[in-house]
């Protein structure tokens, strides 16, 4: 079975190359795709194609969906 491949979205990009510099020493997981801006991430998940997508933007304090699905991947 090959590595999971994810994708990360966060404002800072200190938290994104961190979480890289983590991931990029586990056998297990690997970071195929950053982005800072919350609308770039359904287009990012179109072309990558990962298996897991973490995201963290703030505000709004209303949006609490964690996840939510996109047709068509």
């Amino acid at each position: 079975m090959g590595r999971i491949r994810c994708v990360l979205g966060d404002r800072s990009v200190f938290f994104t190359e961190g979480l890289r510099a983590i991931l990029r020493q586990s056998p297990v997981a690997t970071i195929i795709g950053t982005t800072q801006s919350p609308e770039d991430v359904p287009g990012l998940v179109r072309r990558m194609q990962p298996d897991v997508v973490l995201v963290s933007f703030e505000p709004p304090p209303a949006s609490l969906a964690v996840a939510r699905v996109i047709p068509d991947v």
